[in-house]
């Protein structure tokens, strides 16, 4: 029974862990339009997602995603695979006052973010 006890207290540990290690991030979604308006669609688009307060950036990222027929785009932001600068943990969620601004390069070469 002990080594039962012991064997679920350690599972539960590495459960908490792990869950304690990942990037939270939360969901985005939009769609991407050229200058005409029309959706640019089925193509491959860089997202440079930034998370500021008061003009201080805590966190950068670039997100490379592909649209949809209809140019839509579902991304996380906060995961974390090309981050630019700071760490999402870092972002003062507390202050109330966290913006986001989205630059987009539909030319998916990421020299041409608007």
């Amino acid at each position: 029974m002990k080594r039962f006890t012991l064997f679920v207290a350690l599972l539960l540990s590495l459960v908490a862990i792990t869950t304690s290690a990942q990037n939270s991030g939360f969901s985005y979604q939009a769609v991407v339009r050229n200058t005409k308006g029309e959706a640019v669609a089925n193509s491959k688009v860089l997202m440079r997602m930034s998370l500021s307060v008061d003009e201080t950036v805590y966190y950068q990222e670039v997100v490379e995603t592909t649209t949809n027929a209809y140019g839509n785009v579902s991304i996380i932001v906060g995961e974390g695979k090309n981050v630019i600068k700071g760490s999402f943990d870092a972002v003062p969620w507390e202050s109330m006052a966290v913006m986001m601004k989205t630059e987009i390069d539909a030319t998916g070469k990421g020299d041409k973010y608007i």
